[in-house]
């Protein structure tokens, strides 16, 4: 069993942090009793006896590897229903001089019979006598503790056991707390009580009130802070175990603006007027991001945070995500077999079962035949001549993004010329207005409603609950039919619920209209879709390419979610990026003012001719993919260069590890826009770059993404300088 539990990939730690895990959503937040005491057993014998149904021996390459190791997170003990005493196992015993006892105490190689809790009764003796106070001296008589008189010790009300003194540090039994006036605990009746004929008690510990938060260890945006408490309410007395839990308390800490002044502004990156007459306001500037530095090492720590990437590109390597073997793919040649030429066996992605349930119906969860069906409905949505028609609520919207700088502008004469503006947080309301309407046909208008019931819900399904992903990860595959049984997902049920029931909402007021035509967004042309489905039903006609209820709204939820973050960071980081090359910004806006003056505007057809603000991006989204990897699963066997990939297998590319390739990119954690020039991409293996993936199930928005970013970028470039202050870090 020893050899067996050793070559499992689980830990110990694994499962003790997985039974606490199934706990924890049983009970605690479900409430299930009766299931959790039949379920937690069962879990822990599951995870220690069952074998991983494969493994990569078989496959001949590298193999397996703990993807989330917690290892160093607890320090794993036996403590099952002990009690631990200066480091001694005890089950409901009392430990006195280092020796154990079961169901008796032992005092002094002496042992008495336990007839309560921190109880001493005198009934047998075997050495020297015990001395009482007050009394006439007890002795050992006939093996008895008897006093002079002949009584029993136990009739004697008045006696006192001399030893244990109270106070004194070495006894770990029953006593009485040294109060002041108490001199020692009486023998009454046989109990061990105090002068006021209470029960003595051990002297655990308890917790004093925790301090105050100290001060937060940032001036503005995110820090952390934190809180102590003294374990002293009472302090351990007598060998009693110290109060359980931290004496430390930490929590984050938020500043809602940075201070005005830029000098004591960390990791910032401004923004400079370009029609500011010249020494009028030589300090106008405005700040491109609160955290922009955190949201680069978020990016620079792919590796620490994704274990699961392989150390080399061209490596590949079995892992194990949880009880989950995994195929990291990191060859190209084998990344075009599989996305592209054999596309027919890996069609899927990972069946997640419950955890995307909001999104049912989306071409992210649909498999086969039914993603083939949405697939085909949906993309002509995205085409060219719609993506046209859908630019001027695109162009609305960074037009809203610009007013509101300059609007700022305008504020700064009363500032003495200096504002800070918080980017990630315009960007992200620009990124949400895109959506919204372009996605649900909503007008929101987040940049001047930060309170909007959108943004508000947005942040919530953002703030993912991470303690069900890590469980989810641990349960072995044979348990996942449990988390669809109790609805399980990673997102809260009321923020998911709201974006369902606007579609709905909006969808029914559409069917409802006798005009519906008029606005041209994703969710009509999905509704056109659905009416063509519906009028081919009822006319008893071959099903065309319809859309179902569910599919629309699955749709849509999934197209906001992809949209909305990734977007907003994209931009931000292009930003942060021209910011640091001041040479490829002013070549950037160099493009932009030639296209401008020789269209007269920036329309559907000029962004399209921005080729270098379009490099700019992809060189931006190479070296901060929004996707770190992405995944297919093996349908059936297939045989590719020489490797054999049994069915059911899942497979990962690792999309960060990559773009990071020496060989593929050199310098690559360099900005080098001219990485995407034609002559450069014609050098090039396409399947370097897979920011939207790769094959017939990339991503069908990433011509809509492309264009509200460059349509943003150059909206604001025409107006606006990024640059750098002095505390601006250069990743």
């Amino acid at each position: 069993m020893a050899a067996m539990l050793h070559l499992l990939p689980l830990s110990p730690t694994w499962v003790l942090l997985g039974v606490c895990l199934l706990f924890y959503y049983l009970y605690v937040r479900r409430r299930c009793i009766l299931l959790c005491s039949i379920s937690v057993p069962f879990f822990v014998f599951f995870c220690y006896l069952t074998w991983p149904f494969r493994t990569f021996k078989k496959l001949g390459i590298p193999g397996p590897k703990p993807v989330l190791n917690f290892g160093n997170f607890l320090s794993y003990k036996k403590h099952i229903t002990n009690n631990i005493i200066s480091g001694q196992h005890i089950s409901t015993n009392n430990i006195i001089s280092g020796q154990h006892s079961s169901a008796n105490n032992t005092i002094s190689g002496r042992t008495t019979t336990t007839q309560l809790p921190a109880v001493l009764m005198t009934t047998e003796c075997v050495e020297a006598p015990v001395e009482y106070r007050n009394v006439p001296t007890c002795v050992c008589q006939r093996g008895k503790q008897l006093a002079a008189d002949g009584r029993t010790c136990e009739d004697v009300d008045e006696c006192a056991l001399s030893p244990p003194v109270c106070g004194d540090p070495s006894v770990t039994h029953a006593t009485c707390e040294n109060k002041p006036g108490y001199y020692l605990c009486n023998c009454q009746s046989g109990y061990v009580m105090d002068v006021d004929r209470k029960a003595c008690t051990l002297n655990s510990g308890g917790w004093g009130p925790w301090s105050d938060w100290g001060p937060c260890s940032k001036s503005c945006d995110l820090g952390m802070q934190s809180r102590t408490r003294v374990c002293d309410s009472p302090a351990p007395s007598f060998g009693q175990p110290t109060c359980q839990g931290s004496s430390t308390g930490v929590q984050m800490c938020a500043e809602n603006n940075c201070p005005s002044d830029a000098t004591e502004r960390e990791n910032a990156v401004f923004l400079k007027f370009k029609d500011m007459p010249a020494g009028e306001y030589p300090m106008v500037e405005a700040a491109l991001r609160a955290k922009v530095s955190n949201l680069v090492n978020r990016y620079c720590r792919g590796r620490g945070a994704f274990p699961i990437c392989c150390p080399e590109a061209s490596e590949d390597q079995g892992i194990y995500e949880g009880r989950q073997p995994i195929l990291m793919i990191g060859d190209l040649g084998l990344i075009k077999e599989i996305t592209v030429k054999q596309f027919h066996k890996f069609n899927n992605r990972q069946d997640l079962g419950s955890i995307l349930k909001p999104f049912a119906g989306s071409l992210f969860v649909l498999k086969d035949t039914d993603w083939k069906r949405v697939r085909g409905a949906i993309s002509p949505t995205l085409s060219s001549s719609k993506l046209k028609q859908m630019f001027v609520l695109v162009e609305k919207c960074a037009d809203g993004l610009v007013s509101s700088l300059t609007q700022g502008r305008r504020a700064l004469i009363d500032m003495k010329g200096c504002n800070i503006y918080l980017f990630c947080r315009i960007f992200s309301a620009y990124a949400m207005d895109v959506i919204s309407s372009t996605a649900f046909g909503v007008d929101i208008d987040a940049l001047n409603n930060p309170d909007h019931p959108f943004v508000t819900h947005a942040k919530a399904i953002f703030d993912m609950n991470l303690l069900k992903m890590y469980l989810y990860i641990m349960v072995p595959p044979p348990f996942n039919y449990l988390f669809t049984l109790w609805g399980f997902t990673f997102f809260p049920k009321f923020a998911t619920d709201f974006f369902k029931h606007t579609v709905e909402r909006v969808m029914k007021m559409r069917q409802d209209s006798a005009d519906n035509t008029e606005r041209v967004d994703f969710l009509q042309l999905m509704l056109k879709a659905h009416n063509k489905h519906r009028d081919e039903t009822a006319n008893g006609a071959t099903l065309g390419p319809g859309l179902s209820k569910q599919e629309i709204v699955g749709n849509s939820m999934i197209f906001w979610l992809v949209g909305y973050d990734t977007t907003a960071n994209t931009i931000a980081l292009t930003a942060y990026n021209l910011a640091l090359s001041q040479e490829a910004q002013d070549r950037a806006a160099g493009e932009i003012h030639r296209v401008v003056q020789n269209r007269g505007k920036l329309d559907y057809e000029a962004v399209h001719e921005l080729h270098y603000l379009e490099m700019c991006v992809n060189e931006t989204l190479r070296i901060y993919p929004g996707a770190k990897r992405f995944d297919r699963v093996c349908r059936e066997d297939a045989d590719i260069n020489g490797l054999h990939i049994p069915a059911g297998m899942n497979i990962n590319f690792p999309v960060w590890v990559i773009h990071h390739d020496p060989e593929l990119w050199p310098e690559p954690d360099k900005f080098k826009p001219e990485r995407f020039s034609k002559e450069e991409i014609a050098t090039r293996d396409p399947y370097a770059f897979l920011t939207f993936g790769v094959g017939p199930r990339a991503c069908v928005g990433m011509r809509l993404a492309m264009l509200e970013i460059k349509l943003a970028l150059a909206k604001v470039l025409e107006k606006f300088r990024f640059v750098t202050c002095e505390k601006t870090e250069d990743h």
